[in-house]
C-alpha cells in the first residue's frame, strides 16, 4: 500500500489533445475518488469541466494522458455517470439559527438536488442540531426523501462533526463500486459535537469520496469548514452570503 500511495500521489491527469468542442477553452480536472483495492490497477474518478463549469463531452481514452513520475501509463476511460449509481448523503443543519427563511430556502435547494438524481441513484438525509440523526436512510425513492426534508424542524445547537461522522457511517455500508459523496449545509460553528474535528478529518482522509460543505451567512467558522471539506478527496467549501 505504500507503493500504491506513492503512485496515487504522483498521478497527473492532463488533456493530450482537445476535442473540437472544447478547443481554446481552459479545462479543469478535479479528482473526486481514488480506488487502489485492485492494485496494481488504480481507478481514478475525476470530473472534467470547461471554463463554464460544464462537463466536457466527447472525450476518448486517447484524449487523456496518465503518467507516473513522467512515465506514461495505460489508461481506460468510462463515463461513470452512465455506468455507476450515486450514493449521496445530505446533511442539513436544523439548529435554532436556521429558523424561518434559511431553513425554507435550504429545503427548496435540497429538493432541487433530489430532483437531479438519476434512476438507480440513492440518497439519505441527516438532520443535525444539538445531535445528529438519520431522518431518512439511503433510498432511491425521491418521495421519501422529500417527505423527510419537509419534516425537518429547527431548534437547539450545532453538531457539525457528529453529522459528518453519521454520514460516514451511512456511506460506509455501501458498495465500493458506487460513487459516494456528502453535501453538508450549515450556517454556524460546531458547539455540541461529541466527535472531534480531528477524528472526522482522519476518517475522511481514509475515504475516497468528496465532502461538499455549503456555508450559509456571515457567522461561519470558514477555517473549520474548509478543513472538513479538504480532508477528503475532491471536496470543497462554498459560502453563500444569504439563503437566497
Amino acid at each position: 500500500m505504500c507503493r500504491a500511495a506513492a503512485i496515487l500521489a504522483a498521478l497527473i491527469l492532463a488533456l493530450l489533445s482537445a476535442a473540437p468542442a472544447i478547443a481554446g477553452s481552459p479545462i479543469e480536472i478535479r479528482i473526486t475518488g481514488v480506488d487502489a483495492s485492485d492494485y496494481p490497477n488504480v481507478r481514478v474518478v475525476a470530473s472534467i469541466t470547461d471554463a463554464d463549469g460544464q462537463p466536457v463531452e466527447g472525450l476518448k481514452a486517447t484524449d487523456i494522458l496518465l503518467s507516473e513520475d513522467g512515465r506514461p501509463q495505460r489508461a481506460g476511460l468510462e463515463l461513470v455517470g452512465e455506468k455507476q449509481p450515486l450514493a449521496l448523503v445530505l446533511a442539513l443543519d436544523v439548529s435554532g439559527s436556521m429558523a424561518g427563511k434559511p431553513l425554507a430556502d435550504a429545503k427548496a435547494a435540497m429538493n432541487l438536488l433530489v430532483d437531479t438524481l438519476a434512476a438507480g441513484d440513492s440518497a439519505a438525509l441527516i438532520t443535525f442540531n444539538t445531535s445528529a440523526s438519520i431522518a431518512q436512510p439511503l433510498t432511491t425513492d425521491k418521495r421519501l426523501l422529500k417527505d423527510a426534508i419537509a419534516k425537518a424542524a429547527t431548534g437547539g445547537d450545532t453538531a457539525i462533526f457528529d453529522a459528518e461522522s453519521a454520514a460516514l457511517d451511512v456511506l460506509g455500508g455501501t458498495d465500493g463500486n458506487v460513487r459516494r459523496a456528502i453535501v453538508l449545509l450549515t450556517d454556524g460553528d460546531d458547539n455540541s459535537s461529541h466527535t472531534s474535528i480531528t477524528a472526522v478529518n482522519e476518517r475522511m482522509s481514509a475515504q475516497s469520496f468528496p465532502l461538499y460543505v455549503v456555508g450559509l451567512g456571515a457567522t461561519l467558522n470558514s477555517g473549520t469548514l474548509r478543513s472538513l471539506a479538504e480532508a477528503g478527496t475532491g471536496g470543497a467549501l462554498y459560502v453563500a452570503p444569504t439563503s437566497a
